[in-house]
């Protein structure tokens, strides 16, 4: 759930950033690329002091570099959806990068949930418990 919330306050600073330099004359694509970064590093904060706090990730830098990497996959689909709906179908640019967002939140989430934050030893077995048997009904 926090990382939907998050989510939603990243996509009005994205489409705030995508609208005003797009109608301040720059290429919706390369607004795009710049509202994609800051609206990237305002999300990794937020998940990363808020959604993800008790989870890996403990350096700032390296784990924003990993969220971006990581990110880029669905950063990728939202450009290439983005640009397929506003270039084939002729669909406004904000309306196509919110359709965009909402088509590339599932993928999103399972990535970086998976890549960046994803708890440490997850197989491993708490001190003291049994281990899980697989072949036990």
């Amino acid at each position: 759930m926090k990382f939907a919330i998050v989510g939603g306050i990243g996509v009005p600073i994205n489409l705030g950033i995508l609208y005003g330099l797009t109608e301040s004359g720059l290429h919706y694509v390369v607004s795009a690329i710049i509202a994609i970064v800051v609206a990237l590093t305002v999300n990794y904060l937020l998940n990363h002091y808020w959604t993800f706090r008790k989870e890996g990730n403990k350096s700032l830098i390296r784990g924003w570099c990993k969220y971006a990497v990581v990110s880029g996959v669905g950063d990728g689909i939202y450009l290439g959806l983005m640009v397929l709906f506003v270039e084939i179908a002729g669909i406004f640019y904000i309306l196509s990068a919110l359709m965009a967002t909402f088509m590339v939140f599932t993928v999103r989430y399972a990535v970086v949930s998976r890549f960046i934050w994803r708890k440490h030893n997850i197989n491993k077995p708490k001190s003291g418990s049994k281990p899980l048997n697989r072949s036990e009904p």
